[in-house]
């Protein structure tokens, strides 16, 4: 196997980086735009493929909007791609992507789309130590809860990815 050992070399071993692997198709007559629109359709269309499912699963643990979900998708891309009446071929979509890395540039990546994922769900840091100078609510006396502690140290470490 051939590891990328830095993330300056997104176009090295079995791992690329997406902007590598649509600079090279670009470099070989691959029209990006027309290929990203291929694939926003597979995934838009397999989502549509689900969405009752998922509907009734929301309904059937009251899960409302206080949750999200990240998707992997796998998609292969063949040789006859620049020509129209071929598309990319859905291989299987994960609905728990696996976030180890293995090496550098697989490490910059996956924390990326962490971050990415954070802002999209509008996810904020927050000052802890406004929060843990907070009293509770019970009690006028008592400090935040330790649970309440613990769930801020969460945020606050999660944050130095």
């Amino acid at each position: 196997m051939f590891f990328n050992q830095s993330i300056e070399h997104d176009d090295y071993g079995h791992k690329w980086s997406l902007s590598a692997l649509f600079r090279h198709l670009e470099e070989n007559g691959v029209d990006i735009k027309l290929l990203w629109s291929r694939i926003y359709d597979l995934i838009i269309k397999s989502i549509i493929s689900v969405e009752p499912f998922m509907a009734d699963t929301v309904i059937k643990y009251n899960l409302k909007s206080h949750c999200f979900q990240v998707f992997g998708y796998d998609v292969l891309i063949d040789e006859n791609l620049k020509y129209i009446i071929n598309r990319p071929w859905l291989i299987e979509v994960n609905m728990a992507p696996s976030l180890n890395y293995d090496s550098p540039i697989d490490a910059h990546l996956k924390s990326n789309l962490i971050v990415y994922t954070l802002n999209l769900i509008c996810l904020k840091k927050y000052n802890t130590k406004f929060y843990l100078s907070v009293e509770s609510p019970k009690s006028a006396s008592k400090k935040v809860s330790l649970n309440d502690k613990l769930i801020n140290e969460f945020k606050v470490s999660f944050f130095r990815l």
